[in-house]
């Protein structure tokens, strides 16, 4: 699910680029490149995988129902191996050895020479710690595979619906008592019945970057606006487990806006984090994908945000 998420946003980001421009219309450039990624043992209930997909960024990934938590640090990645420090997360040193498979273009729709893949082992050391110790990873040997891919055109095509999809979106920012800042969305198209519900936050720890993102598409969500066209007033948002609780936007003419409740998320290591506070302020606006944005504040990114609606919303049919 997690590396669909990120397949799709990194699809998205083609879309936008502008290398994208030199393509007719309804096409995108896949440049190509070069990934290593592995299945590490789980721990605790989560899937913990190790992903290089350039030459110098290495990336473990840690899942569990909804909870994501993404390590990055800098190292060495190559067809032979990875080599990566992750300071006081752990350490990876290993040597790949594969065969050679049958592949296909990571994109439907694509011409251009396909991938070059490889399954096999890494073999080494694999030695990974989360906060607090909630995963504990360590191995000599793991499931690998190597994929070389070249450049592509690929189309798109067009999502069902018009220019006249409407988006309801409420997002919230803030920081913790601890200083941690946290960002929270959740939005809906105008036909779906529920909404899509994330929570994120980042910070760096030594060498090390960390994104932590816990998110629901459930149909036990609920995000309700009032009035259902136009400014809204209210908006309340009640999302499925893994969040906990519920929060209320309020919108008065002559007073400040109001974000209240007991919303709260789970983020993977680092326990339950409220959303509310006197630490956050929320928006809420509807758009339309005709617009030069998806988001309430985020304006003059239009061509980019556009991009990822209408790609969420294909993706969404």
């Amino acid at each position: 699910m997690a590396r669909g998420l990120l397949g799709v946003l990194a699809c998205a980001v083609a879309l936008a680029a502008p290398a994208g421009a030199t393509a007719k219309p309804g096409y995108f450039v896949s440049d190509g490149g070069f990934s290593l990624s592995a299945r590490l043992p789980k721990s605790n209930g989560y899937v913990v995988s190790l992903y290089a997909q350039t030459h110098r960024l290495i990336e473990v990934a840690v899942e569990r129902r909804g909870e994501l938590a993404l390590y990055f640090a800098r190292g060495r990645a190559n067809r032979h191996g990875i080599d990566v420090d992750l300071g006081r997360f752990g350490r990876v040193h290993a040597s790949f050895r594969g065969h050679r498979t049958k592949t296909r273009s990571d994109f439907p729709f694509c011409h251009g020479r396909h991938p070059i893949e490889f399954e096999g082992l890494l073999e080494g050391t694999f030695w990974f710690r989360g906060e607090g110790g909630f995963v504990v990873v360590s191995a000599d040997r793991v499931r690998a595979s190597y994929q070389r891919s070249f450049r592509e055109a690929c189309s798109f095509g067009q999502p069902d619906g018009g220019p006249n999809e409407s988006i309801e979106i409420l997002e919230a920012k803030g920081r913790t008592a601890d200083g941690r800042l946290i960002r929270f969305s959740a939005a809906r198209l105008n036909d779906l019945e529920s909404p899509f519900i994330s929570a994120a936050t980042q910070e760096r720890v030594g060498r090390v970057s960390t994104l932590k993102v816990t998110s629901t598409f459930e149909s036990g969500s609920h995000l309700q606006f009032d009035p259902p066209n136009g400014d809204p007033e209210t908006v309340n948002v009640s999302p499925h487990s893994p969040f906990r609780g519920t929060a209320t936007y309020v919108a008065r003419p002559d007073a400040p806006t109001e974000w209240t409740g007991d919303l709260r998320v789970p983020f993977a290591g680092l326990g339950m984090v409220s959303l509310t506070g006197p630490g956050f302020h929320a928006n809420a606006c509807h758009v339309r994908l005709s617009d030069s944005a998806i988001s309430c504040k985020r304006q003059g990114q239009g061509r980019r945000t556009t991009a990822i609606a209408r790609l969420w919303l294909g993706q969404t049919r």
